[in-house]
């Protein structure tokens, strides 16, 4: 018996539901556990590692950007859908037979706390998932009310942790420090100790004007630990608007080959649109085999790449991406739709993966490396974070609406470019240096 078509969308939304689950468990931490591979001897090779491991998760991409859609076209939709099923159980299978041969970073605290500490993170999201989840409403009804509801949850949560342990959290640590500015007369603030034997970056969080008082309190760990996820989120924020232009490349690029003319040139041979983005993952492999000489190169030369230099390269190759998307979609509008062959979007490709392989890459590298050794996980799921931001991005910029495409892809095309001008502020004067990497 075939469902009917609201049986279907029920299954549908299941299946993304327990993708979204998957997904949500492995990617943030499976960057964060191939770092944690390497200690002090290795940590040099870390970079390499981090660009063969983007390389074999684009290999996959392309196989199966390339495969799926001409399976399902001779097989049919369930025999697509099967194939990466089985694929990712036989993967899961033999990742689990080397579960011994991995070093394991145990998490700290564990049992209970940990448990309530992933709860009150959660719950204190919940405003933040609202917003990108829920696109239509108000947020004086029922929108509001959940989120402001999520919130309220994870300070009791919070609460009854403090009542079961003294060992402190972050949010521990944050909420002394907003007490104490709040009401500085209110709290007793401990004297300042004897200084000699801290470091400098010690010094630092003791003297702050912010976390002073609470790094006295609950010691200099939990307060640096802070400051560093300060400083790497205020810099993955910008990250958003990069994944709001790459992910497009799967969206409304497709919607641009649609207007196209798909002939490939050798017979009778005829693209689909949603095999143009084959493109990406092909030249990223390309592009990932050059980067790692290219780097050496220019490091042989004296030449200083950091990663937020290699970072703000890429946001301009994603500008320059959009302009060209963008003059290709004003030849469709001035031709008309099946005229314009889909070599011109080959340009935008190239210049987008570009982007991809300075950004992407480089922000796992950076996002791993500058993350509090306890937090890699936490960072990284930041990370994945900014690409549903960027998501969000465009849904209300297609809100806004544009008479043409071309006219969308060039506001996208500007907005790069002044989030790359911002980007170059922040970073101006921050160095790109490994906290608590090496145990």
């Amino acid at each position: 018996m075939v469902p009917d078509a609201s049986e279907r969308l029920k299954y549908i939304y299941i299946g993304l539901g327990l993708i979204a689950v998957g997904s949500g468990g492995i990617k943030p931490v499976v960057s964060s556990h191939l770092g944690d591979q390497f200690g002090a001897k290795n940590q040099h090779k870390l970079r390499h590692m981090f660009h063969i491991f983007y390389l074999v998760v684009n290999l996959g991409s392309l196989v199966s950007t390339l495969l799926i859609p001409f399976v399902r076209e001779v097989w049919g939709t369930g025999v697509a859908f099967a194939i990466p099923g089985v694929l990712m159980f036989i993967a899961t299978f033999i990742f689990w037979m080397g579960r011994n041969t991995y070093v394991h970073k145990p998490a700290e605290p564990g049992g209970l706390i940990a448990a309530l500490d992933v709860l009150i993170g959660t719950c204190l999201l919940t405003p933040i998932f609202v917003f990108l989840l829920w696109h239509d409403g108000s947020w004086l009804g029922t929108k509001g009310g959940i989120a402001l509801g999520g919130f309220l949850v994870g300070i009791s949560l919070h609460m009854f942790r403090q009542e079961r342990t003294r060992a402190p959290n972050l949010l521990t640590v944050f909420l002394y420090a907003l007490r104490t500015r709040l009401h500085p007369e209110g709290l007793r603030r401990p004297p300042v100790e004897n200084q000699d034997h801290m470091t400098v970056a010690q010094k630092r969080v003791i003297n702050n004007w912010f976390l002073g008082a609470a790094a006295r309190t609950y010691g200099t760990g939990k307060a640096l630990d802070l400051i560093a996820l300060w400083k790497v989120a205020s810099v993955l924020i910008f990250m958003a608007v990069f994944w709001g232009l790459f992910e497009q490349h799967s969206s409304t690029w497709i919607a641009q080959a649609t207007q196209m003319d798909l002939q490939l040139g050798i017979g009778a041979i005829r693209l689909t649109p949603d095999q143009l983005p084959a493109l990406n993952p092909a030249l990223v492999v390309i592009l990932m085999l050059v980067a790692e000489p290219f780097y050496k190169m220019l490091e042989e030369r004296n030449m200083r790449v950091t990663p937020l230099r290699r970072m703000l390269m890429g946001m301009i190759f994603t500008a320059l991406a959009y302009v060209s998307i963008g003059i290709a979609q004003l030849r469709i509008e001035a031709e008309g739709v099946g005229l314009v062959s889909w070599t011109w979007q080959i340009c935008p490709y190239v210049l987008i993966t570009i982007g991809e392989v300075f950004v992407s890459v480089t922000g796992l590298e950076y996002a791993y490396t500058q993350a509090p050794k306890h937090l890699k996980a936490t960072v990284m799921g930041m990370w994945k974070l900014t690409i549903a931001f960027g998501s969000k991005l465009v849904i209300l910029v297609l809100d806004v609406g544009f008479e043409k495409r071309s006219t969308f892809f060039f506001f996208f095309a500007g907005l790069m470019l002044f989030t790359a001008v911002l980007f170059m502020f922040r970073t101006q004067q921050q160095d790109a240096t490994t906290i608590n990497q090496a145990d």
